[in-house]
């Protein structure tokens, strides 16, 4: 797809006329301007966006999933927890700390093509939005994984499902797999924008929420072996009555 893309220009008109475009609807109230800006931008553009983003998106899928599965298992059957609960923590930070250099290349690239007015708002701003956003990300999801973390076992199989606890299996798993379903929905349109961060972070979450899922059901079978293997308390007996004193 990369290389078919490079058989097309960007635009079917100059980049004058886009910048005409641009200065055209410059007058125009903001809702208007942009409306118009998105609609006309749209019909002239060429293949090529299309066949860029989409190929660059399906690399950055494969080369996610492939480091995944080199350094986890994930997504086959033998997958696996990290090893250690501050190893999660640093995966997590890290899928976050990467948003930061991509927000540049993923803004900077639109920009190179004149997907952004000359009367809209700077690439800086979209860019601190995704630093305040990943900041604030950081502190919460610390917050909202560790009371799951500290009650999880790690290592633990990716996928365990021990026999002996439906119940509270099912339970975890449906609200842990709720999340989980939601990042992966997010992939294919990730791909499709081009998106590298977009496709990091909803792997590594889904990652994440199903290794938190598999922690807490490892650690519930352990809790109910130990109870099971602790040897039965002595039969209560009534004390001996006294005999009478003479």
């Amino acid at each position: 797809m990369l290389s078919a893309s490079l058989r097309y220009p960007w635009h079917m008109v100059s980049e004058q006329e886009i910048g005409n475009l641009s200065a055209r609807l410059g007058d125009q109230p903001r809702d208007v301007r942009f409306r118009e800006w998105y609609e006309e931008r749209a019909k002239l553009d060429t293949p090529r966006k299309m066949l860029n983003d989409t190929g660059t998106g399906l690399l950055a899928l494969a080369a996610t999933l492939a480091v995944l599965r080199f350094l986890t298992g994930f997504p086959l059957e033998d997958s696996r927890t990290p090893k250690w609960r501050w190893l999660f923590i640093i995966a997590y930070l890290s899928a976050l700390a990467a948003q930061i250099p991509s927000s540049f290349w993923y803004y900077g690239l639109r920009q190179s093509r004149f997907e952004y007015p000359t009367w809209g708002d700077s690439i800086i701003i979209g860019v601190f939005q995704t630093f305040m956003s990943c900041v604030v990300l950081a502190v919460v999801g610390c917050l909202f994984w560790w009371p799951f973390l500290a009650k999880s076992r790690f290592p633990s199989t990716l996928f365990a499902w021990p026999g002996n606890q439906i119940r509270f299996n099912v339970i975890v798993s449906l609200g842990f797999g709720a999340f989980t379903v939601l990042c992966l929905a997010a992939v294919p349109s990730e791909v499709q924008d081009g998106n590298l961060g977009g496709i990091l972070i909803a792997l590594v979450l889904a990652y994440l929420f199903l290794s938190v899922r598999a922690g807490l059901v490892t650690r519930q079978a352990e809790k109910l072996k130990d109870r099971s293997s602790e040897p039965p308390a002595a039969p209560y007996s009534e004390p001996a009555a006294r005999s009478p004193q003479g």
